[in-house]
């Protein structure tokens, strides 16, 4: 063979193998599916016909005029929003390949089956809510760890389905402010690498069955606003870390087998709203322990504190009495808190007070008689002059 020929023969062969390789999907900048055939899969496997709006889907209308659809000026799908519209079935792999998404909401739908992991090619998804799926299935099985790719997210709620596990991969998500996976069937242990989401403001995981620690590099989450972990079986301590979430407005840890001391960093929250630590008594030693430490009475902000159901002891600090905001108060099922009432209570506005079933007791001042009178909520002890012969109850 003539060298002039070889050359043709081996560009020929280039040719080809490059073909072969787009064709196979194999480059790194594959063609683009159609998107109008994407959604008409979409359509076909998530029930359209039943949709309660499907305004012109799965015909030759322009894709930014069917419902829910958006697109920019190249033609790419950017939001898909068909949140409580009757979809059915479950979510096809093909939501994978719109490359150009920002928005996916699906909520408030009868979807079924597992999250598809090619969801992780959205690179630029920003939102995405697949919460609260309806019917009996809903979904179910893993997070997908390829969640893990999608590296613009910034909100994620997967709430109210039945998914089981959290991936580590989740901490990839750097640019994610809001995260809900409560009222799934999540089980095993928060995974540390959450604490490497730096720019979160709301961290919900609720109504689970998470076990094992709180991780203490939930301490790092420096942008923390809400914090949600009731309702799981969680245990060991309060991480003392958590003193560090300087912007935290509410904390709910109720209903857990937590145990050891409230931390007294606890105290350095200054904006916090709402502190529940309720009913960790799971059996066994479980539940908070401890006295209540006085640097509670930092957290001038403070509208409901909930204690009860623990294994506190000692007095109530009178340092109790600087929470000038606080509305809600419960000490109740704690036997080993003991003592006087602070009279320092007085110029607390409560409107819910429970302390009863504690061996604490109430001062007979005439200004703390009055006061106990004033709120429409109150469940208490006795006074601690046994002479009144009379318990303090509303």
């Amino acid at each position: 063979m003539k060298p002039t020929t070889r050359i043709v023969a081996a560009r020929h062969e280039c040719v080809c193998a490059l073909a072969v390789l787009v064709l196979a999907g194999g480059c790194d900048d594959p063609v683009q599916p159609d998107p109008r055939h994407l959604l008409t899969r979409v359509y076909e496997a998530m029930g359209g016909p039943r949709w309660d709006s499907r305004d012109n889907w799965a015909t030759d209308a322009p894709l930014d005029t069917w419902y829910g659809v958006t697109t920019d000026s190249e033609g790419n799908v950017t939001r898909l929003d068909l949140a409580f519209n009757g979809l059915t079935g479950s979510i096809p792999p093909e939501i994978g390949s719109f490359r150009n998404l920002e928005y996916l909401n699906l909520a408030l739908n009868e979807l079924r089956g597992p999250i598809p992991p090619e969801i992780g090619n959205l690179r630029n998804l920003e939102y995405l809510n697949l919460a609260l799926s309806l019917g009996l299935e809903r979904l179910r099985g893993p997070i997908p760890p390829e969640i893990g790719g999608l590296e613009s997210l910034e909100y994620l709620n997967l709430a109210i389905n039945r998914l089981i596990s959290i991936p580590p991969e989740i901490g990839n998500l750097r640019n994610l402010e809001y995260l809900d996976l409560g009222q799934n069937q999540l089980a095993g242990a928060i995974p540390p690498e959450i604490g490497d989401l730096r720019n979160l403001d709301s961290l919900r995981l609720g109504q689970n069955a998470l076990t094992g620690p709180i991780p203490p590099e939930i301490g790092n989450l420096r942008n923390l606003k809400v914090l949600g972990l009731d309702f799981n079986a969680l245990t060991g301590p309060i991480p003392p870390e958590m003193g560090d979430l300087e912007t935290l407005k509410v904390i709910h840890l109720q209903f857990n087998e937590l145990t050891g001391p409230i931390p007294s960093e606890i105290g350095d929250l200054g904006n916090l709203e709402v502190l529940a630590l309720d009913a960790n008594i799971g059996g066994g030693s479980s539940g908070l322990t401890g006295s209540i430490p006085p640097e509670i009475g930092n957290l001038e902000s403070l509208d409901t504190l909930r204690l009860d159901a623990n294994r506190l002891t000692g007095p109530i600090p009178p340092e109790i009495g600087n929470l000038r905001s606080l509305k809600d108060l419960r000490l109740n099922l704690n036997s080993g808190l003991s003592g006087r009432l602070p009279l320092e209570l007085t110029g607390v506005p409560l409107s819910l007070f429970h302390w009863d079933a504690t061996d604490l007791c109430a001062p007979t001042d005439d200004r703390f008689v009055e006061w106990l009178a004033s709120i429409r909520n109150h469940i208490g002890g006795e006074y601690c002059d046994a002479a009144i012969g009379r318990r303090v109850r509303k």
